[in-house]
């Protein structure tokens, strides 16, 4: 299991999450080392946003089978029945796709991590984070746009954006990356929400 490194104060502005660790991370023992983490950190640098000065973790911190979340996850006749067997109560991560409950302790773990550095916001790094943090995986419809967290450690500010691995496929979105972490800066430096 890979745990992040703190960052430099307590509480935290930031805590950025993302899905998982990759072939990298899981190599070096640390989360956001390898391309992604590379990329997410030269987006920080645009956006003049000090790595050190915040909370960089994973909603999960095993290496996920094949990289991909689906396979950890069981279908709604599956997911039915742990709900009448054991109360499992947790969202779809995505249609039809449940996450298993022996993973369930991930988020657990996150949660722990999120209450020892208490950030002032989350920014959810993709559809798996946001969907640990307010229950759906549809990155699009919530980039950008500050909100509540609902999941996992509620009731926190968090402004989701795309994960730094998605301008591998759509370099087009760099701006729109670094956009969304200079309002995510803005955004920290005070706790509620702004309309």
């Amino acid at each position: 299991m890979i745990k992040p490194d703190p960052p430099r104060t307590c509480p935290c502005p930031i805590a950025f999450v993302g899905e998982a660790p990759g072939a990298e991370e899981e190599a070096d023992g640390h989360f956001w080392v390898g391309p992604a983490g590379r990329l997410l950190t030269h987006l920080m640098r645009a956006a003049d946003i000090d790595r050190a000065d915040h909370l960089l973790t994973n909603v999960f911190a095993e290496r996920l089978p094949g990289d991909k979340v689906e396979n950890w996850c069981g279908t709604t006749k599956e997911a039915k029945v742990w709900a009448r067997e054991s109360g499992y109560s947790l969202p779809a991560v995505k249609r039809g796709k449940w996450l298993r409950p022996e993973h369930a302790w991930h988020l657990k773990r996150l949660a722990g991590e999120l209450e020892a550095a208490k950030p002032t916001i989350l920014v959810p790094l993709g559809g798996t984070a946001l969907w640990a943090l307010l229950g759906t995986s549809e990155i699009m419809q919530h980039r950008g746009a500050a909100a509540l967290s609902t999941q996992t450690y509620p009731l926190t500010k968090m402004l989701p954006t795309l994960h730094p691995a998605y301008l591998f496929h759509a370099w087009k979105f760099f701006a729109t990356l670094v956009a969304d972490l200079i309002k995510a800066e803005r955004e920290a430096t005070f706790p509620e929400l702004r309309f």
